[in-house]
């Protein structure tokens, strides 16, 4: 039977009963596509009693996994640990970081030309404690 024949069954409306479906105290799972629900005769008490449960436990609170973003945060969730007011204390130091647009061919002319540098450095700082790395050479 599906979900409207179950819910004339326990005296509520189908829509009532999606709710239920669709809520933690449930443990029916839907079949098919859609998030259809198929019962049997022999479920309907357990779904009576379950269902009669979550009704009286009133509405219920919706949990983390479930839960909607909420747009506007709650003062609760703006309690801060430890490391992210550190962390915000060394943002408001560095103050505004502008990153320049990279599709820019000027900007990524210059970044090539930072990479080939730092590269240079390293390679020189390695021959100088007397280690080699050739491929470093070889890809320009």
């Amino acid at each position: 039977m599906d979900t409207a024949q179950a819910a004339e069954l326990l005296g509520t409306n189908a829509r009532q009963l999606r709710v239920f479906l669709r809520s933690a105290h449930s443990t029916f799972v839907p079949v098919g596509s859609g998030a259809r629900y198929d019962f049997t005769d022999r479920e309907i008490p357990t779904l009576k009693k379950r269902f009669e449960a979550w009704q009286k436990a009133g509405k219920p609170r919706p949990t983390a996994s479930n839960a909607k973003a909420d747009p506007k945060p709650s003062r609760k969730s703006l309690k801060l640990s430890t490391r992210e007011i550190r962390d915000r204390k060394v943002w408001e130091e560095e103050g505004l970081v502008v990153l320049p647009d990279i599709r820019d061919p000027r900007v990524r002319a210059r970044a090539l030309a930072d990479a080939r540098a730092a590269e240079d450095r390293l390679e020189l700082r390695l021959m100088a404690v007397g280690l080699h790395v050739s491929q470093l050479g070889d890809k320009r």
